[in-house]
């Protein structure tokens, strides 16, 4: 009889183990969905835009480059996309620039941005089986940088008993057709007076219409601030 006691104790344990695991879990999804979905609409509220064009750029010049030494293939995701796509430039209320690349990168591209200054930077990777991330938050003195110096990299790879791809992020829901995202299409992209090679994904315009619709290429309504006309999106 005690031994089945125990036995009964030692699944129940489990079993309870496991639900506060799944809660965990389901918690912090939605909370990183909400986060998402919060800064992208915090980042077209106000008039205060002149500013950030300029801090986008600082980003994109110290960081991207970084990638584009070691050859890793990482191509604009989300709005930076729609901003090249639209204007050929960033958006002018936008608050950090998105990236994705294929997952074989991961390792290489987490080895770069550990390498930069941790005084100025806060890097944030996430490297479990089904979720690959990187996150990188510029913290350094200037204050206004905190505003848009941010740069993250969605990396995107097969889904499970699937032929589709999904973004190894926590986000499950989205589902990619792997012929709209590769192979990649080589370009040049201007920033500062500089030319970087850019990639872009097989099929920007279906992307593009599964993230924001098919009225993407219509400028939200924050573009009719006078402080937007700099980037004429």
């Amino acid at each position: 009889m005690g031994s089945e006691d125990n036995s009964f104790s030692s699944i129940f344990w489990l079993w309870l183990l496991i639900v506060i695991i799944l809660i965990v879990l389901i918690i912090v999804i939605v909370a990183y969905n909400y986060d998402s979905e919060s800064s992208h609409n915090k980042s077209r509220e106000g008039g205060k835009f002149d500013n950030r064009l300029a801090l986008l750029e600082e980003t994109f010049t110290e960081i991207y480059p970084l990638f584009e030494s070691e050859d890793i293939e990482v191509f604009p995701t989300y709005g930076t996309l729609l901003g090249l796509v639209r204007n050929n430039y960033f958006i002018c209320y936008d608050y950090d620039i998105d990236m994705g690349a294929d997952v074989k990168y991961f390792h290489k591209a987490k080895e770069i941005v550990e390498k930069l200054d941790p005084e100025k930077y806060s890097i944030t990777c996430f490297n479990l089986p089904m979720i690959k991330t990187i996150q990188i938050k510029y913290i350094g003195p200037d204050e206004t940088r905190r505003e848009a110096g941010h740069l993250d990299i969605n990396f995107f790879g097969k889904r499970p008993f699937s032929d589709s791809l999904r973004e190894t992020n926590l986000n499950f829901k989205k589902n990619y057709n792997k012929k709209d995202i590769f192979p990649l299409q080589e370009t040049k992209f201007v920033c500062k007076g500089r030319k970087y090679k850019m990639y872009l994904p097989a099929n920007p315009k279906a992307l593009l219409e599964y993230w924001y619709g098919d009225n993407y290429m219509t400028p939200h309504a924050s573009c009719s601030e006078s402080s937007c006309k700099s980037c004429k999106c």
